[in-house]
């Protein structure tokens, strides 16, 4: 019957099995066969769309960053998912390529974010919570496989890291993958999922799906947590095996942790390891794999952590020094906190001593985090990679990552006039110096524009995704925090064909948010744009809609029952 769960087919796959091609699937559609192919099961009441669209706000890429159908999330329409269900049936949807962001690290590398439209991201996210409830029970435990999972499950990073030395181990292999995400063959993901859930028409669809997505046999699209679900999957035979044979493994992601009782034994878990890994078409990535001492990995893993505490009392030190070298300095300071009663006691009745008046204020003159953060990022940018006594890259990256986000949290500036030069030396940094600048937009909205034009004028190289995340910056400011010249650099980058799209797009957006993109602009770039940033110049139009022209483009999407509704959404997200 239609719906009914597919559970009687066979569940291992002959090694000769070939999933059906793009061209069989085309060839198909052409003689206008859909959902009878299937022996009359029909796709749309296996997918839980509904539900995946209103999760996609959930969804939000960490790598790509917010996209516009997040803001509208719980406000898509029954229009929306039953169109899709409906073209899912009848075999008439079709993806868009994703569009592979290249986003910086820390080594001069770049590891591949995938950008879907909201149509995609609706499906895939459909595909694999709808597989979720029988793959968990497939997987091992949440003792051995921390993070992803098949159901939403805190991310326990510091616990996983501490694992080997809070079992008390003597040894600690650490390991990943390369290229995890990229590597994933779908044929025999497909095998994983159908041993682990039985629903073999449900996975062939999806296999199919990725392959169109990603336009290979191999890779799914990083920075969704529908791919985080599945290449946990992927790992579960490595995880079981691990664990059978008597090993102390954990995993989170592709990070792999195993704790030994001796030398030999950390070598011989790194070597079976190696081979289990290799058996799934995957590759360990030997910079990373590395046998530690105990002691030698818990200086390792707490090296990084910022010592606030030392620093507080340090500059505490130093105003209670202050103030015992100077009585005129004391007193100003019992007059400014409003300890009016101590000051008589220390200046006229001289019942107290200097010390004890200190001591009885110190409460009130412990530095606030404001400044002891303010204090910790200047000394932090001293000792940056390349300086004399210079942090390490680990050290350095999340002694920052701290500073910027406390800074952002007190409302302080401090970081605000080296933005533009962090982004030109650490474009690994580039979110965390964006979610900082965007922190100080109802403060200094003119001194953000200045920084991101600074960046902008750079003759450095720079990625995509670095220049949209920055772009993007801008957002929420009024237009008078805008330079001319900075009006004129993005529409240079609108027009410029040369460049990649995303900044193109996010170049656009920004102009419309301050009602600087005009028709030609809008049309210019909407024509040629790819499908999954149509949303983008969807939202441009809805930020112009005072204009005649946006209104009748916007107008001339009723008929499109996805933009239609994604508009219907914004619109009502932007006028709130």
């Amino acid at each position: 019957m239609p719906g009914t769960p597919v559970t009687s087919v066979v569940t291992v796959l002959p090694e000769e099995f070939e999933w059906p091609s793009r061209e069989h699937v085309r060839r198909k559609r052409e003689a206008g066969v859909g959902a009878v192919a299937w022996q009359g099961f029909k796709i749309s009441e296996e997918l839980k769309l509904k539900e995946a669209a209103a999760s996609l706000a959930r969804d939000t890429s960490d790598l790509i960053g917010p996209r516009p159908e997040d803001k509208i999330a719980g406000q898509l329409s029954s229009r929306f998912y039953s169109s899709i269900g409906s073209m899912l049936d009848s075999g008439d949807y079709r993806s868009d390529r994703c569009i592979i962001v290249r986003v910086p690290k820390s080594d001069f590398a770049t590891r591949p974010a995938a950008l879907l439209s909201v149509g995609d991201r609706t499906v895939y996210s459909a595909f694999v919570s709808s597989l979720a409830a029988r793959a968990e029970k497939y997987m091992v435990s949440q003792e051995v496989c921390f993070w992803p999972r098949q159901i939403d499950v805190p991310k326990r990073w510091e616990a996983f890291l501490n694992w080997p030395l809070d079992a008390g181990f003597d040894y600690v292999v650490k390991a990943d993958v390369v290229s995890f995400y990229d590597s994933i063959d779908h044929r025999k993901l497909g095998k994983v999922l159908i041993d682990a859930t039985g629903r073999r028409v449900l996975v062939e669809k999806l296999v199919n799906f990725l392959g169109d997505l990603m336009g290979d046999r191999r890779g799914l699209p990083q920075g969704h947590l529908a791919s985080d679900a599945l290449s946990t999957l992927f790992l579960q035979e490595v995880d079981s095996s691990m664990v059978k044979e008597g090993y102390a493994y954990v995993r989170h992601g592709d990070d792999i942790r195993v704790g030994a009782r001796n030398y030999s034994e950390a070598r011989s878990s790194l070597l079976l390891l190696e081979d289990l890994v290799r058996e799934r078409g995957l590759v360990l990535a030997s910079s990373k794999c590395t046998i530690l001492k105990s002691e030698h990995y818990r200086e390792e893993i707490s090296s990084g952590k910022a010592p606030v505490e030392v620093i507080r009392e340090k500059l505490l030190a130093d105003t209670v020094a202050r103030l015992k070298s100077s009585e005129d300095l004391l007193l100003i300071t019992l007059n400014l906190i409003g300890e009016f009663d101590i000051a008589r006691e220390l200046f006229y009745e001289e019942a107290i001593t200097f010390e004890e008046a200190i001591e009885r204020i110190k409460p009130k003159i412990r530095p606030e985090d404001k400044v002891v953060f303010e204090t910790i990022y200047v000394q932090t940018l001293e000792k940056a990679p390349g300086k004399p006594d210079a942090l390490n890259r680990e050290d350095f990256h999340g002694t920052l990552k701290l500073c910027l986000t406390q800074l952002a949290a007190a409302g302080s500036s401090a970081a605000l006039s080296d933005c533009a030069s962090l982004l030109r030396s650490y474009p690994d940094k580039t979110r965390m110096v964006c979610s900082y600048l965007c922190s100080r937009i109802g403060s200094d909205g003119k001194k953000v524009a200045e920084q991101v034009e600074e960046f902008l004028s750079y003759s450095t190289f720079r990625t995509a995704w670095q220049e949209a995340w920055v772009i993007r910056s801008l957002r929420g400011l009024a237009r008078e925090s805008f330079s001319d010249e900075l009006i004129a650099k993005l529409e240079g980058l609108v027009t410029e064909q040369s460049q990649d799209w995303l900044p193109r797009v996010e170049a656009a957006c920004t102009l419309a948010s301050v009602g600087q993109l005009d028709e030609n602009l809008h049309r210019f770039i909407r024509r040629a744009a790819p499908g999954p940033l149509q949303v983008d110049l969807v939202e441009a139009a809805v930020y112009c809609r005072a204009e005649q022209w946006a209104t009748n483009y916007l107008d001339s999407l009723s008929t499109d029952s996805i933009l239609s509704v994604v508009r219907d959404g914004l619109i009502s997200a932007l006028t709130k």
